[in-house]
C-alpha cells in the first residue's frame, strides 16, 4: 500500500495505481477536500495507468465531475491514461457530462448506443442523424 494519502487506499504496482475510496454514499466537503488532495498526489506517481474506484458514492456534487476533468488532463498530459469506476446511477451522469471522452469509465456504452436506444429497444435500427 502507497502511503500519504488522505482518504484513498492506494496500492501501485509497475506503473499501474489502483485507488480505492472506502465506502461513502455522498462526498461531502471534508470528504471532498480529501479526495481531491489525494488526486494531487497520484499525479505524483508517475503511472502509466490509474484506476479510480468511486464505486461506493452515490451521490456528489458539481464540483466532482468538475475536478475529476482537471485530474483526467493532468495524467492525460503525462501519458498515463484514467479509469474511473462508478456505480451506474453516476456513470450514467457522467456519460450525459460526455467524460467518457476524457477518461475510461468501464460500463459506458460506446457513443451512438445509450439511453436512446435503451429507450426503443437496444436492437433498434436508429436513423442516422440519432446516432453520434
Amino acid at each position: 500500500m502507497t502511503g500519504d494519502f488522505r482518504i484513498l487506499q492506494v496500492q501501485q504496482s509497475d506503473g499501474y495505481v489502483q485507488a480505492v475510496l472506502p465506502p461513502h454514499e455522498s462526498l461531502e466537503q471534508k470528504t471532498r477536500e480529501s479526495l481531491f488532495a489525494d488526486f494531487e498526489r497520484l499525479t505524483s506517481l508517475q503511472a502509466s495507468s490509474i484506476q479510480l474506484d468511486l464505486q461506493s458514492v452515490t451521490f456528489l456534487d458539481g464540483s466532482v465531475p468538475g475536478r475529476l476533468v482537471q485530474f483526467a488532463n493532468t495524467l492525460s498530459k503525462s501519458g498515463c491514461k484514467l479509469t474511473v469506476l462508478v456505480n451506474s446511477d453516476i456513470r450514467e451522469l457522467f456519460r450525459s457530462l460526455q467524460l467518457d471522452r476524457l477518461f475510461t469509465i468501464p460500463g459506458s456504452s460506446p457513443r451512438g448506443d445509450g439511453l436512446l436506444k435503451k429507450a426503443i429497444g437496444k436492437d433498434a435500427k436508429l436513423p442516422e442523424s440519432a446516432e453520434e
